[in-house]
Order: C-alpha cells, then structure tokens, then sequence
C-alpha cells in the first residue's frame, strides 16, 4: 500500500456497505452514471448505468498491493488533489469515522434526525434489509440507491457539515472498493463511479467524452463532462479501450494542474 493509501485508510473507518455499485458480472450497452456489471457478456444494464467500458477497462489495472493503476508508462492513482478539483468538495477536515450502530441505535437515529415513529423506524429497516437508507451519491451501497443510515449522524448538524474531509472519505472508500473488485469472486463493486470516470477524463484524453459547453470555470470540474452515449457492443468497446491502454505512453496521461488549462 503507497503512503497515500495508508494514510487514506486511517482517514475513513465505514462500513462496507456503500457506494455506487459496479457489479463485476456483466456489461451493459446503455451508458451513463449509474451502477454497472463488469464481465465479458453485455446485458441490460437499465437506464443510465454509466460509463461501463472505461470504469472497466480501469479497474482491471488496479494493484491493491500499491492502490495505482498499472499502466505501460508507470502507475498512477487518484488523489486528494484530484477529488478537491473534480468534485469541490472537503479534503482536509474532521474524519469521517463511524461506529458500528445495532438495530436499536439505527431506529433511534432515524427518530432523532428524520422525525418518525420509532414504529415507522422499524419498517424502514425491515423493508430496506439492513441498516440503510434511500440514498445515492458518496457511499450508496451496491443497490445504487441506499447508504448506511449512520451517515445520518453527520447531518445532525447541517453547520458543521463541511468541517469533515468528505472527499478524503470518499477516496479511501473508491481505494478499497476497487482492490476489493480485483478478487475473482467479487461480482459488485461499490465507490463513487462518477468520481472514477471524471478523473480518468481529467488525465487520459483520448477517453474523453464531449465537453459542457455550458461549464463555467469557478465550477467543480466534474461538471466539464458530458456522459457518455456508446454506440455498439459494450464488450467490443471494451476490447478497443483495453488496446488502447495498452498503447499508452507517458505523455498520453495528463497531470491534472496540467489539464487545467487544456
């Protein structure tokens, strides 16, 4: 593990229970920002499941001895800098550190912050099938649509929201999502994809998609990208962005103070 990662790692103590799922089984030929399936077959994927040939592509060069992608030029890896440009949001903060809440806590968070009957509460936790909740952005677990309910308790508060190192989590969180889909039998990944792909767009120009014409500078870069709209096999695609990492040289990758002024 690089210094990064350590350091990321002491950062977040969360649950794995979270994130936008990237299911490890199959691909799907409709492309957007929302969860996927990784394999070698394309299947139906729903409405907007991301940019799956690229997330892939990726994620099948992730060392998570070293948390970097290994490429023909060297290794490279997201980092804070990277998640402070792409998306605006806090790096440097409170840690974003959780406890592990029993079912009775989770009711009694939920009471205290939404304003239901502990009854209510209950049913909740029954139909969601866990301690989790309609939700999903930094760390909505594989459903894509729900996170861990003890995120509440940093929302308790909305004053001192910013004052924890959200992005800081979120990077460990996608560091550990993404060695945990590099084990054969992983069929999901969670993490924030859309943070992944803007990153990759950010460095590696030839993925690009067409740029927002209507993206101001003061905003987070993540805005800059337009999603992706594939045409033909995902899998075909796939095998192409696979050549095409194979190619690169280091003059392919952009150092992100670089692409600020591309």
């Amino acid at each position: 593990m690089n210094d990064i990662g350590a350091a990321l790692a002491k950062t977040v103590e969360v649950e794995n229970d979270g994130g936008n799922q990237l299911n490890v089984s199959d691909m799907g030929d409709d492309l957007g920002d929302e969860p996927i399936d990784i394999g070698d077959e394309p299947t139906d994927m729903g409405d907007d499941p991301g940019d799956e040939p690229t997330d892939i592509a990726f994620m099948e060069r992730w060392q998570p001895e070293t948390n970097t992608f290994h490429l023909p030029f060297g290794e490279m890896s997201p980092t804070l800098n990277d998640v402070s440009v792409i998306l605006g949001i806090p790096v440097i903060g409170k840690s974003v550190s959780c406890k592990k809440l029993s079912n009775v806590d989770v009711a009694n968070l939920l009471v205290e912050a939404l304003g239901v009957t502990t009854n209510e509460a209950n049913l909740a936790l029954k139909v969601a099938w866990g301690q989790s909740i309609k939700g999903c952005t930094l760390f909505a677990n594989k459903t894509g649509t729900r996170v861990p309910v003890v995120y509440l308790s940093f929302l308790m508060d909305l004053r001192s929201v910013a004052s924890y190192a959200w992005g800081a989590a979120t990077l460990a969180f996608l560091y550990w999502q993404l060695g945990t889909a590099t084990r054969y039998v992983v069929k999901q990944m969670a993490g924030y994809m859309t943070l992944l792909e803007a990153w990759i767009y950010e460095h590696f120009v030839g993925a690009r998609p067409h740029p927002n014409l209507d993206y101001k500078e003061d905003q987070p870069r993540v805005f800059r990208w337009i999603s992706r709209t594939q045409f033909g096999s995902s899998t075909s695609i796939l095998q192409r962005l696979r050549e095409d990492l194979d190619r690169l040289e280091a003059h392919d990758g952009l150092n992100l103070f670089d692409s600020l002024f591309v």
